[in-house]
């Protein structure tokens, strides 16, 4: 079957306008130009550098060193501290020091009444008195009824006397003799009793039994104490320490003999001291152990430093 001329040409015209219209789409199309955006690389490849990251200017310490400039928190703690108290019952009659002072040991803190314990005690002085006399009294009886012995012993052996009559001085005798005990026993009675009531009387003085600063006074003039009642709160002030806790791993940077040194909160001197004691074990819940510390706080620097401040420590 032969196509005629018109049909020839009109399929020729139709393939020429599908590959014009298909021309100008993928002209269009998106993407076609990516390769003409992208950047160029050099050609030589090697000759890219690659710059290094900034330099951190920090100086980082080894970890011996971070230990030795690691500070902890510590508290100042007096290793000697008591409460002084009362040494017999009665009224105060006057307590002598105030918060702050310093004592020396046997310094007089206060005085309770006395008037009662002072009457016992003379008391006791005269019965003394007394039982002494009756005590040289036996002793003059048993040598009158040992001499009176002696001679009716003779008198027996010379076949004067009966033996009856002997053996009733010698009766005297052993009656002089337990009398004079009991005279004795009477008079170290009474020498006991007046040491007791000398020692009470010594009580109503309360004296201080160490050097230290007074911390608190509970209770003043007048008031009525028992024996062990607190009168006042005294604290070595020369003999201070500091406890802190130290992490676990620091153990052997901070262990005893080591030295430390103290920085009190607001004081710019810095005190130094040696660690005494370390706890065996470390605390569970914070993996600490606790450390003590003895200062060597400077002359000038004791009336600053106060039991119950803080600080930070370190080496």
């Amino acid at each position: 079957m032969r196509l005629s001329s018109f049909n020839l040409a009109a399929m020729l015209l139709m393939l020429m306008t599908g590959i014009g219209l298909g021309a100008v789409i993928f002209r269009n199309t998106p993407g076609t130009s990516a390769a003409a955006d992208r950047p160029q690389l050099p050609a030589n490849p090697a000759s890219i550098t690659v710059s290094p990251p900034a330099q951190d200017n920090v100086n980082r310490l080894a970890p011996a060193q971070e230990a030795d400039a690691a500070q902890y928190l510590a508290v100042i703690f007096a290793r000697q501290s008591a409460d002084i108290v009362a040494r017999s019952d009665g009224r105060l009659e006057a307590v002598y020091v105030n918060l702050g002072d310093r004592l020396q040991a046997g310094d007089v803190i206060a005085s309770t009444e006395s008037r009662s314990i002072s009457q016992q005690l003379q008391m006791a002085e005269a019965s003394l008195v007394s039982a002494r006399a009756e005590e040289r009294n036996g002793e003059v009886e048993l040598k009158n009824a040992q001499s009176r012995y002696q001679r009716r012993q003779e008198l027996w052996e010379s076949g004067l006397i009966s033996t009856e009559d002997l053996a009733t001085a010698k009766v005297q005798v052993q009656s002089s003799e337990a009398k004079l005990e009991m005279t004795q026993a009477r008079v170290a009675e009474q020498i006991a009793r007046i040491e007791d009531t000398r020692a009470s009387v010594a009580n109503t003085v309360v004296t201080a039994g160490f050097a230290g600063t007074v911390a608190a006074r509970y209770v003043d003039a007048g008031a009525t104490v028992r024996s062990g009642t607190p009168i006042i709160s005294l604290i070595r002030s020369d003999d201070l320490w500091i406890r802190f806790a130290v992490p676990e791993g620091q153990h052997a940077v901070m262990g005893i003999g080591s030295a430390i040194k103290f920085q009190a909160d607001g004081l710019k001197a810095v005190i130094p001291g040696v660690i005494e004691y370390v706890s065996p074990a470390v605390m569970a819940m914070s993996q600490e152990f606790l450390a003590e510390a003895r200062l060597k706080v400077p002359a000038p620097l004791l009336e600053q430093i106060r039991p119950g401040a803080r600080g930070v420590v370190g080496k």
